[in-house]
Parts: C-alpha cells; sequence; structure tokens
C-alpha cells in the first residue's frame, strides 16, 4: 500500500525523543520551536521548561509549508483548518482536553491511529519530550487537517515510542 504522508508529519517524526534538559539549561531544538513556529503573542522561553506542544505543532506545520496558527495556546487549532473524522487519519492534528486543569488548557498533537478506545499522538511534551503517547479518545475536542490538502489515510498505526533516546 502506498500512503501518501504530509510533509510535516515527516518532520515531526525527525524530532522524536528530542528532550528537556534538566535544570536551568535548555534544549536548544525546543527554544527554536518557538521561533520556527512564528508564534506571534510570546517571546520564545528562555529554557525548555514553558509548555510546548503547541509550538512543536506549529514549527512542524511550517516546516512543511503549511501556515500553522502560529499561537502557544493548543486549543487554538480547535478551529484551524478542516474538520475531519474517522480512523487512521495520519497526520491530522488532534486537540484534546488535560485531564486536569482549566478548561482553556489543552494538548496538541498529530494522529497517528487508533486503537480501541485510545488515540495515538505524535506530540511534544509528552513525558518532556517528542514521543508518541496514547490517549483516551474521550480527551478529544477537534481532529483537523490543513485546509485544501486531502486527508492521508492509512491502515497501519505507529504505536507509541518506549525506545529511550541515545546518549551520544
Amino acid at each position: 500500500m502506498i500512503v501518501s504522508v504530509p510533509t510535516y508529519f515527516l518532520h515531526a517524526l525527525t524530532q522524536l525523543h528530542v528532550h528537556e534538559t534538566a535544570g536551568p539549561a535548555a534544549t536548544k531544538q525546543i527554544v527554536d520551536y518557538w521561533k520556527e513556529g512564528q508564534l506571534d503573542t510570546w517571546t520564545p522561553p528562555e529554557g525548555d521548561e514553558t509548555p510546548w506542544c503547541a509550538a512543536f505543532v506549529c514549527a512542524m506545520l511550517e516546516r512543511g509549508g503549511i501556515q500553522s496558527t502560529r499561537k502557544a495556546n493548543a486549543k487554538s487549532f480547535i478551529k484551524w483548518g478542516q474538520e475531519v473524522a474517522g480512523f487512521g487519519l495520519l497526520g491530522a492534528v488532534v486537540v484534546m482536553n488535560r485531564a486536569s486543569g482549566p478548561p482553556w488548557q489543552g494538548h496538541v498533537g498529530f494522529c497517528c491511529g487508533f486503537v480501541g478506545e485510545n488515540v495515538h499522538v505524535l506530540g511534544g511534551n509528552q513525558g518532556n519530550q517528542v514521543s508518541i503517547a496514547s490517549f483516551p479518545k474521550s480527551r478529544i475536542v477537534a481532529v483537523r487537517y490543513p485546509l485544501g490538502i486531502k486527508p492521508a489515510e492509512a491502515a497501519f498505526i505507529l504505536p507509541p515510542t518506549t525506545v529511550e533516546p541515545s546518549v551520544a
């Protein structure tokens, strides 16, 4: 089977296991997500402790030639692009509520597939790194795809990542 994978999703895959640096230092790639995502309402943080899931999604979309929301709030993607539904929407932007916290807060990442009652999401700031993580479908607020691009439907699912990043 041939699957057309969105360029921005391929860029996101190359970032797997980029992780935060403990302490006052920061991982350059994470700080750069803020700049690459052209976030217009926030100054890039000095460190990598500021929630950065939306910065990651914005940066990957922009790398792929797609204009993002250019906002640091995960829920800014609720009305971005076009609404899509179904299973196997590889690369769709998945917006979710947090498990706890104020209702304006959320989480955002790219769909890797659905398994039972869970969605696998490739995203930033998942366990303090870029990873593929599993979330309950009940937390999904919106599933969006860039305007004018046909959703990539895939019959395979990328599983959650469990491999520790190599130490260079």
